[in-house]
């Protein structure tokens, strides 16, 4: 027996009936599988056979985390692999990731059984970390986890770990967005360029209450840049720059050589570089510079599944999912040793895959916006509030131009890697960033990196002056 925050872990190791009766209780309560006999008369059969079989030959434990009045919350298995006990599985009700606020109970349990860890998904679901300490395991809470990289990869696999984090710094919300976390009741004080990216995203199909939430949330963070709240708007665009640009108002008057705007359109300078032509990003034009060619809007294209038949739709999916990061999603991401397109040296920093993955994707969405409004597929006025939040995005999580490069450089390897595509396009984008720095005009040399804030960048423009 182990005692716990919320009461005790006890374990089910009787036999006979006695330990089928206890599985049966666990599984009513819980409403699982542990316990559901196929003849619940002889408590023989099915799942709970299976289980009750197990424990009575020595190759499975189980835990239940029991409150005073003996009612179970939490479930735990192990199971004997190679002569050592490994975690298995680790339930709430109904299969359930477990209550958060059971975190700890889990924790007090493993530090005192010390199963191997085989890369349970329930466990970092849970925010829950085993690491290596000399021959012994040892389990540590997500909030107290001092490896930043393995941090950053399980807030971006499972974002709703940003409620767990310490200090939800921009960086932190920015990765959660990127997993899919909803960031607005999740910490106390949502980074405001965060929540403009969400209302930017749901700008078109976010139900009314979502909306509204969204609407009172901005306002807080940024109450002097934007209109009333949604339910005194009218039908005509005004108020404050940042609702213009959420509800597409017109963007004629922009001054768009200013130097944010060249800001942000040298974002993805890069990957324009890589492709042989200048992305023009001086001269402020939102479109991309002409030479890009059919043979890449054919794959852009086929990528987006933009076609004749649903092209509106696939733009619309497009600036929906715009700050979200689909290569988050991949199981490499968690694996308790991360592999990398090559073995790195004892002088490199350890692998950032989440961080390197979100530059990338901040770099490529970039690219993709100015080619999509060069096609006329998207809103020039969408666009910029979009490019410019992206920029934000870039600005709050890298330290200047060369480590968002090097990092972007890295993500697209990294995903070349894990999707077992052609290394020597990830060797392209690294030789055509160093040769991209080396030019002596490089927009990135051009423009201070520190010279970029999105409040500043277009509150300062006539047009989004508050009416």
């Amino acid at each position: 027996m182990v005692a716990t925050p919320h009461g005790r872990f006890v374990e089910l190791r009787a036999s006979g009936r006695t330990l089928r009766g206890e599985l049966a209780y666990e599984s009513f309560h819980m409403q699982h599988c542990l316990g559901q006999f196929a003849q619940r008369d002889r408590l023989e059969g099915g799942y709970g056979e299976h289980y009750a079989l197990g424990c009575e030959q020595g190759r499975i434990r189980l835990f239940s985390l029991r409150d005073p009045n003996n009612g179970p919350h939490v479930t735990v298995s192990l199971i004997e692999d190679l002569g050592e006990w490994s975690l298995d599985q680790v339930k709430g009700k109904q299969n359930t990731i477990p209550d958060a606020k059971y975190a700890g109970d889990v924790l007090c349990l493993l530090n005192a059984v010390r199963p191997r860890d085989i890369g349970s998904l329930d466990l970092s679901r849970l925010g829950i970390v085993a690491q290596n300490e000399g021959d012994e395991v040892a389990y540590v809470a997500f909030a107290d986890l001092r490896d930043a990289a393995r941090r950053h990869a399980l807030l971006g696999a499972f974002p709703h770990l940003l409620a767990q984090h310490p200090q939800p710094d921009p960086f932190a919300q920015w990765l959660a967005l990127a997993g899919g976390a909803a960031v607005v009741g999740e910490v106390a004080a949502p980074h405001g360029p965060v929540v403009a990216a969400l209302h930017a995203m749901n700008a078109d199909e976010a139900s009314m209450p979502d909306r509204a939430r969204l609407s009172a949330t901005l306002t807080e963070v940024f109450p002097q840049w934007l209109a009333p709240p949604l339910a005194q708007e009218t039908s005509a665009p005004q108020g404050g720059w940042l609702r213009r640009l959420l509800m597409r108002g017109g963007a004629s008057a922009v001054n768009q050589s200013a130097p944010h705007h060249q800001w942000a359109l040298a974002v993805p300078e890069l990957l324009f570089y890589r492709l042989g032509v200048d992305g023009d990003s001086r001269r402020g034009r939102l479109a991309a510079p002409p030479g890009t060619g059919d043979r890449l809007r054919a794959q852009i294209e086929s990528e987006l599944d933009i076609n004749d038949g649903r092209a509106d739709a696939a733009i619309r999916a497009f600036c929906e999912t715009f700050f979200r990061v689909p290569y988050l999603a991949h199981p490499m991401l968690v694996t308790p040793q991360q592999e990398t397109h090559e073995a790195p040296s004892k002088q490199a920093p350890q692998p950032d895959a989440a961080r390197d993955l979100l530059a990338w994707h901040a770099m490529r969405q970039s690219h993709l916006l100015r080619l999509l409004v060069a096609w006329n597929l998207l809103d020039e006025t969408r666009g910029w509030a979009l490019l410019l939040l992206n920029a934000q995005r870039v600005r709050d999580c890298f330290h200047d131009w060369s480590d968002f490069g090097s990092a972007a450089a890295r993500g697209h390897a990294t995903w070349l890697h894990w999707n077992g595509r052609e290394a020597h396009r990830a060797k392209a984008t690294q030789v055509a960033l160093q040769d991209f720095q080396d030019e002596y005009d490089c927009a990135w040399k051009r423009l201070p990196w520190s010279a970029f804030d999105l409040t500043q960048a277009i509150a300062a423009q006539p047009i989004y002056a508050t009416a």
